[in-house]
């Protein structure tokens, strides 16, 4: 998740007439296997009932391993990253799938436990810098993280709509070289370590490297 300080604070009052109603785009239900994460998955919108939840889960070490994130991290912050969400709620690029589930993946997606109206627990989006390119960003709070949660959601819901999607030739994630959960993401979903990208960022103004990660869709794969 990507934000900037508000220039402004937010304006709360309107808040009721500019909410969404929360709708659900992904259900992975819980699995029998207590090797896997044991808990029903829910990827829905965000609503302005989460800007406390994402403010209290906005820690020191999501801040350090996001690019651009405010930091103290506040529920006026959260409120004006949920009204962005709101205002641009579909891929920057990128055609739906043309079969399957009528399902889409938006932007950014809120990640509940156990009920589609559960406190977020973290958040997915995603990103189209080419109209056959995607990137995947994430985090989760300190609860929710060790679990095997974010690889789950990345093999059984990402990468089968990207492989629905004609045009996608490839899905990468990048994180910094020091973020080593970011990394073990990646490789449990079944990414490829394609290796490091030099001074691939600036965050705080201090050159940082990258691993870089990649996943090709069957369709996009040369023989």
């Amino acid at each position: 998740m990507a934000s900037t300080e508000p220039t402004a604070p937010a304006k709360h009052d309107s808040d009721t007439e500019q909410d969404q109603a929360l709708a659900v785009h992904f259900h992975l239900p819980k699995t029998t296997n207590p090797s896997t994460f044991d808990d029903d998955i829910y990827l829905t919108s965000w609503t302005f009932a989460d800007a406390p939840h994402i403010a209290a889960s906005i820690d020191l070490t999501i801040h350090t391993n996001l690019l651009v994130i405010p930091w103290p991290y506040t529920e006026d912050h959260a409120r004006e990253y949920i009204s962005m969400t709101i205002a641009a709620p579909g891929m920057v690029a990128g055609p739906p799938p043309t079969d399957g589930p009528a399902d889409n993946l938006t932007r950014f997606m809120a990640i509940r436990l156990g009920s589609p109206t559960s406190p977020a627990v973290g958040s997915i989006g995603f990103e189209w810098p080419r109209s056959y390119l995607m990137e995947i960003g994430y985090w989760l709070a300190e609860s929710a993280r060790g679990r095997g949660l974010m690889p789950r959601i990345i093999e059984h819901i990402v990468l089968p709509y990207a492989a629905r999607v004609k045009e996608c030739a490839r899905v990468q994630i990048a994180c910094f070289t020091f973020n080593k959960a970011s990394a073990r993401v990646a490789e449990k979903a079944g990414f490829e370590y394609e290796g490091e990208l030099r001074n691939w960022h600036m965050p705080h103004g201090v050159p940082t490297d990258a691993a870089m990660y990649s996943w090709i869709p069957p369709h996009a794969r040369q023989v």
